[in-house]
């Protein structure tokens, strides 16, 4: 197949490493990919050169629309694309405008709990959980037009990783903004400690937040536990560094660094959001409340206090990662549907 890959934001979060992962994934079993983007795309040197990509970049600026649009409707054209699949919601809007005219399926990938004004030429939808159809189908999308694919992840363990979960090592990492929760887990932390339990956590990101965390971990006297280790280029040598991952978010349509956690071995202890809940369960994680800093901590504890459960809920989740959302199984499920939309 002959598949075009849109995407227009220039950052590194979730959605874009999708698109990189889906690009060469693709790419890698045999079919021909566009990979359309900003020169200023952060994942750009991401893309595998080596495989059949194609690169095209394109200006992303608000006041270069117009341009865009061009540039996307003659790239897809001369590229005699089969499927043109589009990520993030000005992406969709761009492509679906700059395609609508054209007889070939175009899709987007929902990566939030968005708007459809964004999204008026897209064919068809894929959303990453049951939980994101059952809200796109209630926004007036039918069902024929959405199909649910989990978001998958390339990591792979550099060497066999045998935790020792009797360590009261935590690790976290992402954007640091106010859904993901940080804030949250710091006071968790420090809620630990005053009870007399003692933990190192070692978070990983940056964003707007981090001048704010900084200055809570100083209120709260706790710089002797609390460690920040920047932006996390190499995640799978990240997730060495402590036998406990923790996901303290607010709010997570899906969240790819659960993936990468479960596919590393760590101990998951997560917040009770959309995609998490989907993916993990009572067995495979230690699971809290959402913006309960409390309950948090309780779930902290008895991940730590249990090193056994803890040992068997790390090899559980692993399995399920094998199982369901290793890189050739979801890439299999694309391929089905491409091909699928192509022949309708």
């Amino acid at each position: 197949m002959k598949i075009v890959q849109v995407l227009v934001s220039s950052g590194f979060g979730g959605a874009e490493r999708l698109f990189v992962d889906l690009c060469n994934g693709m790419a890698r079993r045999g079919h021909n990919v566009l990979a359309i983007c900003p020169d200023r795309f952060q994942g750009l040197s991401l893309l595998d050169t080596k495989a059949d990509i194609i690169i095209e970049n394109v200006d992303s600026r608000w006041d270069r629309n117009l341009f865009a649009e061009n540039k996307i409707r003659r790239a897809v054209k001369a590229f005699n694309a089969d499927v043109v699949h589009t990520h993030l919601a000005r992406t969709a809007s761009l492509t679906g405008a700059a395609l609508k005219n054209a007889s070939l399926p175009v899709i987007a990938n929902m990566h939030n709990y968005v708007k459809l004004k964004y999204y008026k030429n897209i064919k068809h939808f894929v959303p990453g959980t049951e939980h994101q159809a059952s809200y796109f189908n209630s926004m007036g999308v039918a069902k024929q037009n959405i199909t649910v694919i989990p978001h998958f992840s390339n990591i792979r363990k550099t060497s066999p990783v045998s935790h020792d979960f009797s360590q009261r090592k935590l690790v976290a990492f992402g954007r640091f903004v106010h859904k993901k929760g940080f804030d949250l887990l710091v006071r968790a932390v420090a809620l630990l400690g005053q009870q007399g339990f003692d933990l190192e956590l070692l978070l990983g990101g940056d964003g707007p937040e981090r001048e704010r965390l900084r200055q809570l971990v100083h209120d709260l006297s706790i710089e002797d536990r609390v460690h920040f280790s920047g932006w996390v280029e190499d995640v799978e040598f990240f997730l060495q560094k402590a036998p406990f991952f923790i996901l303290p978010s607010r709010d997570e349509p899906f969240g790819i660094v659960v993936l990468e956690a479960m596919a590393s071995g760590n101990c998951i202890i997560a917040t009770r959001t959309h995609g998490p809940n989907e993916v993990l369960q009572d067995g495979n994680a230690f699971l809290c409340e959402v913006d309960d800093v409390e309950d948090m901590a309780k779930a902290i504890f008895s991940a730590m206090h249990n090193p056994e459960v803890a040992k068997h809920c790390s090899l559980n989740a692993e399995k399920k990662f094998h199982e369901r959302y290793a890189p050739d199984v979801i890439l299999g499920e694309y391929e089905k549907l491409f091909q699928q939309l192509i022949t309708t």
